[in-house]
């Protein structure tokens, strides 16, 4: 029996011992279960136990030469910081974040060394690098196999040949029987240490520092492990890109229960990804939502159902789903668990939906058998098919509200502002107090996005505050028109945005691309959108391109679709008839 009630001993968060840091609950599973694979990549595998023991000799070997560089050790806690936050000077270590197993041995010896992580992707400019560093107060940055650097005016320091010894060290003290002293003897950070400093996508802007604490990325994890529907016995492979918070809250929440991690590129051969599967037995995998339509459409069904059939859960994360996907991926899939999540660089992990085909398609709300659940979720736990266009839940161990304009809660079925409370909210912004103080008070988180709650307790969201389109006092969901557009056959994708107006202020514009093969016309979208969208929803403007523009972690950028508004020649005819 099964259970999806937190407060059930015998449900994985239940069964959970309660951790103060993430590097004691690697601490815990050496102890208890050395032997089981912990971490993996293409190339290699670690146990609990090894890990724990090379986070501990590349830690004894990196002390040292972070000295050397200048790097503050130990400088930053929570309790000590001025406001606004301002870090000591050489505190932070930028980390190239590759899938391998040498980036989380890394991080988490940076952590050993009471030094703040400065996560990055390997592949940025020269720029992006630089800005990074200027406002994580960061000297230094590591290079290590694949790191692939760019100039950076930064000090370098150079791994390669110190991960080799602590490989040597790992050797050593395994083979004399000295593993089991040495991990206890390993000196933890303090829940209120600064951990890392994550730097948003930049889907809203300028992307932001965000400063965390081991207690905040530890609750972003139990997040995770509250929807109890990953099990300490997952292997998981986690395609989305290592330096996003949608593939730390996995590894954390993994590390949490006790599971295993296998870290992979985002971009793959479907037969690497296979093989994958296969060598380490593995029954889950994250990826983002537009990996997930890409296997579709360059496998076909059968090839798509060959490769993910034999996985027990698929973690979708980064975007949302629009319903007609999330349905199709279940028809297809129907005893593979779907988890949705939804949660923000500042407040990891704070909704779920939970997706079972073959629960979808009963007809009665009765739980499948095998399984029990508590009262906190009405009787049930995955989606019915009417709960696809959700959001999802709040995590158990999450507090979510809606409040209106003047911050006080609306009822149900009323728009408003979503907030999250929970250990799991940042401290901060980095060298922007104001922003921060328009977004967080202790605990609470306040998200740039609309929605709503319905009476079954699920949240659906409108989109973006700053996205919803106002055409004339008329507020209009670009999530909602981009969800029905995804309806139609022989769409592959598609953004809809508030375009400039010189009479309306904004309009819906919809940028689409089309599925390969598809004779879709726009008159022909017109016509399947009449029946779907009532006149003031409808979009004013169709743009088909052949690709939509993406930002790092994959998602659709919505800025550079409203610049290239601004100046498409459609924009600027309408400007010249209408002033």
């Amino acid at each position: 029996m099964i259970s999806f009630d937190h407060n059930d001993q015998s449900s994985a968060y239940g069964a959970c011992p309660r951790f103060t840091t993430l590097l004691q609950a690697l601490v815990h599973q050496a102890k208890t279960k050395p032997q089981a694979l912990g971490l993996a990549d293409k190339e290699r595998g670690l146990s609990f136990e090894q890990w724990a023991l090379r986070v501990t000799a590349t830690a004894h070997e990196l002390k040292p030469e972070l000295e050397s560089k200048g790097v503050k050790l130990g400088a930053n806690t929570k309790e000590a910081q001025p406001q606004p936050l301002q870090l000591t000077p050489g505190a932070a270590v930028l980390l190239p974040a590759i899938p391998s197993v040498d980036y989380l041995c890394l991080y988490y010896a940076l952590c050993l060394c009471h030094v703040i992580v400065v996560p990055c992707d390997k592949n940025s400019t020269e720029d992006t690098l630089r800005y990074y560093a200027e406002q994580s107060d960061a000297q230094v940055i590591l290079n290590y196999p694949d790191a692939n650097l760019s100039a950076t005016g930064l000090a370098v320091l150079d791994c390669t040949e110190f991960l080799k010894r602590a490989d040597r060290q790992l050797t050593s003290w395994e083979s004399s029987g000295k593993a089991t002293q040495v991990i206890a003897q390993m000196t933890l950070p303090s829940p209120e240490e600064f951990e890392s400093i994550y730097f948003t996508s930049g889907t809203t802007g300028k992307s932001k520092a965000v400063l965390l604490t081991h207690a905040n990325t530890l609750q972003g994890g139990l997040n995770s492990v509250s929807t109890c529907a990953k099990f300490s016995s997952d292997i998981e492979i986690l395609t989305t890109p290592i330096f996003h918070a949608q593939a730390a809250s996995s590894f954390r929440a993994n590390l949490i229960l006790g599971a295993a991690s296998v870290l992979f590129p985002s971009f793959y051969r479907p037969e690497e990804l296979k093989a994958l599967i296969t060598r380490y037995q593995c029954n889950a995998i994250n990826l983002v939502p537009a990996t997930l339509k890409l296997l579709l459409e360059s496998l076909g069904e059968p090839g798509f159902c060959e490769l993910l059939k034999p996985l027990r859960l698929i973690e979708v994360g980064t975007a949302p789903t629009d319903p007609t996907s999330k349905s199709r991926y279940s028809a297809l899939l129907p005893h593979t668990w779907f988890l949705y999540n939804y949660g923000a660089t500042e407040c990891s992990r704070t909704v779920f939906n939970l997706v079972c085909g073959d629960y979808l398609e009963r007809t009665e709300r009765a739980a499948p058998e095998g399984f029990a659940y508590g009262q906190n979720y009405k009787g049930q736990c995955f989606a019915t098919c009417a709960e696809l266009s959700a959001l999802g839940r709040p995590v158990p161990v999450c507090h979510a509200l809606v409040l209106d304009d003047h911050g006080q809660s609306v009822p149900t079925g009323t728009p408003g502002r979503l907030v999250f409370e929970g250990g799991m909210v940042m401290q901060g912004y980095l060298n922007n107090p104001e922003l921060t103080a328009n977004t967080i008070e202790p605990n609470r988180y306040y998200s740039s996005d609309c929605g709503y709650f319905d009476e079954f307790g699920f949240i659906h969201i409108l989109g973006r505050i700053d996205d919803v389109i106002n055409m004339g006092g008329e507020k209009i969901s670009p999530q909602e028109i981009e969800d029905i557009v995804l309806s139609v056959p022989g769409i592959k994708e598609c953004c809809c945005i508030g375009g400039e107006d010189a009479l309306l202020g904004v309009i819906p514009v919809l940028y689409y691309t089309l599925s390969t093969g598809s004779e879709l016309t726009e008159s022909a979208l017109k016509q399947a959108l009449r029946n779907k969208l009532n006149r003031t929803h409808r979009p004013k403007i169709y743009i088909e391109q052949e690709n939509l523009p993406k930002n790092r972690v994959g998602k659709v950028d919505r800025n550079a679709l409203k610049q290239m508004w601004r100046e498409s020649s459609i924009y600027q005819t309408m400007r010249a008839s209408q002033a």
